[in-house]
């Protein structure tokens, strides 16, 4: 590490570095850093995590067989037709935009392994959920991820299809991570039931 610029910071002082850039820094006395940021996934991570994804949907059927197997000499080798059978096995594992897509949905909106939701101890009713949120609006548990795209809903790591109405209530509960209560009191029931149910996991609660 060769660095290109070098400076020390007086007491008031703030040295702000953009991303990409490389750096080592040094407490010469008492300080305070902040690192701000979100580190983008690589593109093997996206890989892995795909092949996963592909690996919990994949239903391949048949078995290898290879009845007309003659004696050898060779017993070590991996004969030709082998390999054109496990290749032919190996080509039902397919994905097409749709399965990109859930699987993108998913694997933005999960949680990290050390996140937990507490659902609430009792619960609400449906019909009491109403009526509260229907009075103070609702918002999302900071861990909630709720994503959507033009087909689905994806919240923590599962996806839910749109319903037929309610459409935009949910879109806005995604990007504004609450309701106002005047929306919430025109919520259909089909949409507030989906709503109760992610309540009851603890994904949200009245505002």
């Amino acid at each position: 590490f060769e660095p290109e610029h070098d400076h020390v910071l007086a007491p008031g002082d703030m040295l702000y570095l953009p991303p990409q850039y490389a750096h080592d820094g040094v407490a010469v006395d008492e300080c305070t850093t902040y690192s701000i940021g979100f580190r983008a996934a690589s593109s093997q991570e996206y890989a892995v995590a795909f092949l996963d994804f592909l690996r919990d949907g994949i239903a391949l059927e048949g078995r290898y067989a290879d009845p007309d197997l003659a004696p050898t000499r060779e017993p070590a080798r991996i004969p030709a037709a082998m390999r054109k059978q496990v290749s032919s096995m190996l080509d039902g594992v397919t994905w097409d935009a749709s399965t990109v897509a859930r699987f993108l949905g998913a694997f933005l909106s999960e949680p990290k392994p050390a996140v937990t939701f507490d659902p609430p101890r009792p619960p609400l009713s449906r019909a009491a959920f109403a009526r509260r949120v229907a009075s103070r609006g609702l918002v999302l548990d900071r861990k909630t991820q709720l994503l959507y795209d033009d087909d689905a809903l994806y919240v923590n790591g599962e996806r839910c299809a749109w319903p037929a109405e309610g459409r935009d209530a949910l879109a806005r509960i995604a990007n504004a991570r609450a309701l106002p209560a005047g929306d919430c009191a025109a919520l259909p029931g089909p949409t507030l039931a989906r709503i109760h149910a992610w309540y009851c996991d603890g994904y949200l609660s009245p505002a």
